[in-house]
């Protein structure tokens, strides 16, 4: 969250395109993003700060991804009760994934439980909400289009993509596959190729520009280039994302007993969920767009729509099937709860990374007033905050974001043991550092006070932090 903090406040103080500021190297400003420039250009408009941005875009995001789920799910003629059941699962309850408390799995790659479930995006990362909630609405207007054959539906569909492609690429990768899928199926399989053409230009075209933009971020832009090196995490181990899914992910298979089975199911709904099933799995597994691999905020919805189909198509006794999607929500509930009961555990645990201290707050605050711009010295932990608090870019931060974040980890705590002027003099000269903000983390890494060392003058000091500055 405090990457997002830092963009959101450089947008705040200005800024229409964003730098860097885990890179002490100083990269020019080449990231655009349509969220945290108009979250932050809020946050100067009515003077709030991030935190009370974040709790707007909760609120937001939930509502947009509840809706945009029940817009799609129309598309699919399922009955009310299992429609509103669905839409309920789909935004409250988990998976199976409090059952790995009772036998032990391979722990998951950072942010897939986050990422997986709407209940967590809108709780911790409402832009991830709020990207698949475009991404459904991109898909529901590729429905319309094809349903009533005609060019307006199917650039409204682009326009969607383009819009999620502006402020979160990951979900934007796995959203054109679908599509992609979906059109070249049709295209193939049925007549007037001309005019299904026309309509999947109008759908992958504006988005695009956006797809090679990230492309050129993630892999040659000044100081974002890191960012597809260090986002590449091996994908989950099957039985673990299984777990995570739930029963949902028998939803594929189902789908196909549905299509063998009754033919008036074979609609281009299901067909599109075939495409979206598809793609989900390609997007997880096969490494198509490396910068992209974490694209699992679309993974649940396909499976939950394809097992309410295929439930509502095939149970013996109709009325029942309600009752068996509810079933499969009240099984997720103990992954939610749990959840959340580990997330409000952590955050009152003063050295989780999301978590500083009043004082530190402070201590960042006035950097951001005082000295603007500065280039920090301290410890990782703190230094993650700086750029979003305090305005500042720091020596070390952000795993995904400082270029080697490991080499320099190591020299940080070499020369927190270095009480010697001259190592601290060359160190300085080569990394640019300006300013040092020491606290107690600095102190148990080491016996070194940078800023007395140097002999730099105390510019702030609140009785936890003490923040020095070059002459």
């Amino acid at each position: 969250m405090d990457s997002y903090a830092m963009w959101a406040g450089q947008s705040a103080r200005g800024a229409w395109l964003f730098a860097n500021q885990y890179d002490i190297a100083g990269p020019p400003a080449v990231y655009f993003n349509t969220l945290w420039l108009a979250t932050g250009k809020l946050m100067a408009l009515f003077g709030f700060g991030f935190g009370g941005a974040l709790q707007i875009l909760r609120l937001f995001g939930t509502f947009a991804l509840g809706l945009a789920f029940w817009r799609l799910s129309g598309r699919f003629e399922l009955r009310p009760p299992v429609r509103l059941l669905a839409t309920a699962v789909f935004l409250f309850s988990g998976g199976l994934g409090w059952l790995s408390r009772l036998w032990p799995l391979a722990a998951p790659p950072p942010d897939l439980y986050t990422e997986l479930f709407p209940f967590a995006q809108t709780a911790f990362i409402p832009h991830a909400a709020l990207a698949q909630a475009a991404a459904l609405l991109a898909l529901d207007s590729l429905l319309d289009a094809e349903r009533r054959e005609t060019m307006r539906p199917a650039w409204m569909a682009g326009l969607w993509l383009l819009l999620l492609g502006t402020f979160r690429v990951y979900d934007l990768a796995t959203a054109c596959l679908v599509a992609a899928l979906f059109l070249g199926a049709r295209l193939v399989a049925l007549p007037d190729r001309r005019r299904r053409l026309l309509r999947a230009f109008a759908v992958l075209a504006p988005p695009a520009p956006a797809l090679l933009y990230a492309h050129w971020l993630t892999t040659a832009a000044p100081g974002f280039a890191v960012w597809s090196l260090a986002n590449r995490y091996p994908p989950p181990d099957v039985g673990t994302l299984a777990l995570g899914v739930g029963l949902p992910l028998l939803g594929g298979i189902l789908l196909l007993a549905v299509f063998a089975t009754a033919p008036k199911a074979r609609t281009r709904a299901t067909a599109l969920l075939f495409a979206w099933l598809a793609a989900a799995w390609l997007m997880m597994y096969s490494g198509l767009a490396p910068w992209a691999w974490r694209t699992c905020g679309l993974f649940v919805a396909p499976h939950l729509l394809a097992l309410a189909v295929a439930v509502d198509r095939l149970w013996p006794v109709r009325r029942l099937a309600p009752a068996f999607v509810a079933f499969v929500g009240l099984l997720g509930l103990p992954t939610t709860a749990l959840w959340l009961i580990d997330k409000t555990q952590e955050a009152t645990n003063q050295y989780r990374y999301y978590f500083a201290a009043p004082q530190t707050v402070e201590a960042l605050e006035w950097l951001a007033s005082n000295r603007p711009g500065a280039r920090l010295f301290t410890h990782g932990h703190i230094g993650l905050k700086a750029p979003g608090w305090g305005g500042a870019t720091s020596f070390l931060g952000h795993k995904d974001l400082t270029p080697h974040w490991q080499t320099k980890r190591a020299e940080y705590a070499t020369m927190m043991r270095t009480n010697s002027r001259q190592p601290w003099k060359t160190f300085v000269e080569q990394s640019g550092v300006d300013t040092v903000l020491y606290g107690p983390l600095d102190r148990r890494e080491g016996t070194a006070d940078p800023g007395r060392i140097l002999g730099w003058p105390l510019l702030f000091d609140n009785g936890l932090m003490k923040t020095y500055g070059k002459p």
